[in-house]
């Protein structure tokens, strides 16, 4: 036996908020004079990375280290 959850539900739960949370940041961003932001799938895209200092800011040059996920076997990260 299939089951079958309608678009609507899917779009509901997960996308509606997605783009309302995604549009409120760079609504506040504008407002807050940021001149740019880097949207990633997920946190884990930019950090951690251990060739970045502690003190710098993550940007589109941020990316997290997948040889170092790799020694230490975090296998969903890559």
């Amino acid at each position: 036996m299939q089951y079958s959850i309608s678009c609507d539900f899917w779009n509901n739960l997960l996308v509606k908020p997605a783009v309302e949370g995604t549009l409120n940041v760079l609504r506040a961003a504008k407002d807050c004079g940021v001149k740019r932001v880097v949207l990633t799938s997920s946190s884990s895209a930019i950090a951690p990375n251990p060739h970045w200092p502690v003190d710098a800011v993550l940007t589109e040059e941020s990316w997290a280290d997948a040889d170092t996920f790799k020694k230490h076997d975090v296998c969903h990260y890559y």
